[in-house]
Formats: structure tokens, sequence, C-alpha cells
């Protein structure tokens, strides 16, 4: 809210959804808010039945609250943790823990959800867990323990794309050896604020790799537009609304003389719609640079037409959830059509994730243009 109408409706946004908790319990109960947008609740003398009970009527309270600012309407969401107290047993620095715990699997799972915690002492050491992962985080971007990988996409109309198209991964090197996969270490690495850091070790191991190659093309003349490949990277939500990141990115551009051009950018349909003003920001910025805009996992939300009017960008990757059973399923096969009628009408490129034989590839909606195949 502070985004979209200023802070003076964010502060005065807590302030009525303060007045709306504290309606919906008891007298004997105490609501606080923790700081930004958390609150919490302590009930006294309440059965974990009773909590929930309490928990689900904070949940819809919320949902059907409409926040009203210069004539406009707006919804919120609400992630709710539920964590019993045991004096005796759990000390409050576990309990706030464990409460931190399960708000952020609550948001994890798909926001406006209650999650309860059933075990205090193992919702504990999942947290050490994570703990570990930091420290792994920490020292793999420290000593280049992290390595990318590259997907090939291939286009199913050929003439109409030039060059190689590549979508840029990250695999996290063991000690012995093998590759950890992302969603390992993504998670703990977006809860607690480390993936700003992870998206500028690609960029800048890219840029890295690929820099002595494009200098030596430009110096000896061979700097071709038509036959360049492009690489695709994947950002973050932490990213999206990282307002350094346009400056890091022109100096990681100059330092290592990349062709802008050959750079497609990604986020997620998930993380636009969280935050659509700074997506739109994003995505001009980058396109004023000569690079190029991707929304991934796209039709997750399948709200997503309403808004594409809004982002300029040049393709949408739909997600694999429909590619795959576009055979057996016809709603799937429906959702796919559609997204790519209204990709073509609009004048965006579709990409289809999930696209692992041939009878996919040639049933695959005629309007699209390249396809995820396989693993690098």
């Amino acid at each position: 809210m502070n985004d979209t109408c200023g802070h003076a409706a964010g502060d005065q946004l807590l302030k009525q959804v303060a007045s709306v908790l504290r309606s919906q319990v008891r007298e004997s109960d105490t609501i606080a808010r923790l700081g930004g947008d958390e609150f919490a609740a302590i009930l006294y003398n309440c059965s974990l039945d009773s909590a929930l009970g309490a928990a689900q009527d904070l949940l819809t309270s919320i949902q059907n609250f409409r926040f009203v600012w210069c004539d406009k309407s707006f919804t919120i969401g609400v992630s709710i943790g539920v964590v019993p107290c045991h004096p005796h047993q759990d000390s409050l620095a576990d309990l706030m823990k464990a409460a931190d715990t399960a708000c952020y699997t609550a948001k994890n799972q798909g926001r406006n959800q209650v999650y309860v915690v059933q075990d205090t002492q193992q919702t504990l050491a999942q947290q050490s867990r994570e703990m570990n992962w930091i420290a792994r985080i920490h020292q793999a971007l420290e000593t280049d323990q992290f390595c990318l990988f590259y997907q090939n996409i291939a286009p199913l109309q050929p003439k109409q794309e030039t060059g190689e198209h590549y979508e840029v991964l990250i695999r996290l090197r063991d000690t012995d050896g093998s590759l950890i996969p992302p969603m390992a270490f993504v998670p703990t690495a977006e809860r607690y604020g480390l993936m700003r850091r992870i998206d500028r070790w690609v960029i800048h191991t890219l840029f890295e790799t690929q820099g002595r190659h494009y200098r030596q093309q430009h110096r000896r003349g061979q700097a071709q537009t038509n036959n360049r490949a492009t690489y695709a990277i994947n950002l973050s939500g932490e990213t999206l609304n990282d307002e350094q990141f346009i400056e890091f990115l022109q100096t990681e551009l100059h330092r290592y003389q990349i062709p802008p051009q050959v750079l497609c950018f990604e986020i997620t349909e998930t993380a636009a719609i969280s935050n659509l003003h700074r997506a739109k920001v994003l995505i001009e910025q980058l396109r004023n640079l000569g690079c190029r805009f991707a929304l991934d996992d796209f039709g997750v939300g399948m709200s997503s037409f309403s808004y594409l009017k809004h982002l300029p960008v040049d393709y949408i990757k739909i997600d694999g959830a429909f590619v795959k059973n576009l055979l057996s399923n016809s709603v799937d096969a429906a959702v796919v059509k559609a997204i790519g009628q209204i990709a073509y009408a609009m004048g965006i490129a579709t990409i289809a994730e999930f696209v692992e034989d041939e009878q996919v590839s040639r049933n695959y909606d005629p309007w699209a243009l390249t396809t995820d195949k396989g693993m690098a």
C-alpha cells in the first residue's frame, strides 16, 4: 500500500486492520503489532480447536475487509500461523520463532491460509536446518560454489527467430561434487533475503564468462546482431523491488561489454501480480537498455489477461503444469490455446515449458514460438 498510495494510506490501513483484528477476539485476548505488517494475537486459556476457529474468523474478517482510499477500494490478504503455547516446555523466544515459521509456511503455501504448528520442537529443528542453509549459501557466494548451466529453448517455427536461445540455470556444487537443485536452497534464500545476492552472482558470472567472447567479436568487427545467442535470466521478487538493480546491471554491462540485446530477463507471474507497478517500471527500464523480458510460470494465477495489457513483455512462458498434460487433459489444452491466442493478438511470443517429447511438440498450439526442451 505504501508503494501504491503512499505512506499515509499505509498507516491508515494498519490502523483499520488492527481495529478489525481487535473486534474478532475476546476482551481477555491480546492483539499487538510486531512491526511492518506483522501482528500477533495471544489467546489466553484457549484450546487448539478454539484457536483454529479464532484464526479462521480472523482470516475471514480480513478477506471481507475493504480498504477505501481516494475513492478506490482495495482488498488485502493475510497468512496466519497458529502455535500452541506450553509455558513449562517452550521459551518465549522458541514460541516466537515457531510462530514466524508458521506464518511463513502459510504464506508460502499460497497465502490467505492458516497453518498450525503441531510440534514446536520439530518446527525449531526445521528452522535450524534453514540456518544451516543460510550459512551454506553465504559460503557458496563467497567461494563460487554455485555454478551455471544452460537449457536450450528450441523454436518450433525456426524462421521466426535467429540465433540460439538459452535459459540460464543455477546449481550448487556439493562437497562430493554432486549438484544440488535450486529448490533445495532457493526457498530459504527467499525467506531470508538472499535472492538479491544470488541474482547478482548469476549476472556477474554469466557476463564474466561471455564478456571475452563479445569483446573479441567487437575487435574483429564481427559483432553480428542476427545470430547472437539470447540468454534468459531469472530474477527474484527481491530483485524486482531492488531500486539499485538497474545501476548494477548498467555497470556490469559496461564492464564486460555485453550487448544488452542478448539478454532476456524473467520474473514469475506471481511476482508481477504482487507488485504490478514495480514490475512495469523494471520492464520498461530493461527494455530501454535494449534487453528483452519474459513472464515465467504464466497461467498459474489465471488473472493474467487483465493486467498483461499493461506489461510490455516480449515473451510469456506457459507454466509446465498445463503443457505436460496437453494431450490427455482437454482443460489444460484449452488453457494453453487461450494463452497462445491472447499472446498472438498482443504480439507476444510464447514459450512452453515441459515439452518432453515430439508428440507434445507436434500438438502444441501453432501460435507458440519456442519450447523449453530438456536439461543442459
